[in-house]
């Protein structure tokens, strides 16, 4: 089951590859702030840029490259790319692993479910991203979850992935 979850993501993101360069402006607006283990950090969406709508397994998925900055007492002010699908059936957010050269980290979500401290962040931007949700952890997110279409029973997990095929990750 595993292979085959690996095996669409990556076909979906080579099709992703071949951008739709619009943006859309947004300006720098908090995503969320967070603290963990003496770090503190707030992530600001800058602007996102919609890359293609698929027809995948019966169900329109679209993808957006977001960029981020993330101001944190630690790093200071970074900034990077990620990439989200927003997909009924598959959603996911994927970006460049911090902690291993040369991969990628996909956390594809429950979004009716609970996040997780390592996917939390990755819950936040998907609302912001797909469903102009902001601050979404002040919603029942399990009962708008299901109104909008998503099962609560998504399988949360977290895929290392090389790089290479996030080319457009920064």
């Amino acid at each position: 089951m595993r292979i085959k979850t690996v095996l669409k993501i990556i076909v979906t993101l080579i099709w992703s590859l071949s951008i739709n360069n619009s943006v859309q402006a947004e300006g720098k607006k908090l995503i969320y702030e967070s603290s963990r283990q003496g770090t503190d950090w707030k992530v600001y969406l800058l602007n996102k840029r919609f890359v293609k709508k698929l027809e995948l397994g019966g169900e329109s998925r679209r993808l957006y490259l977001i960029d981020l900055e993330v101001d944190s007492n630690y790093d200071g002010v970074t900034r990077q790319t990620n990439l989200v699908q927003c997909s009924t059936s598959k959603p996911f957010v994927a970006f460049k692993s911090d902690f291993e050269q040369q991969m990628a980290v996909i956390h594809v979500i429950n979004l009716g479910g609970s996040p997780y401290g390592y996917n939390s962040g990755s819950h936040w931007i998907y609302w912001t991203v797909c469903h102009n949700l902001w601050q979404p952890w002040q919603y029942d997110l399990e009962s708008r979850a299901t109104r909008l279409g998503y099962t609560t029973e998504l399988e949360s997990e977290q895929i290392e992935i090389p790089y290479g095929l996030l080319q457009h990750l920064k």
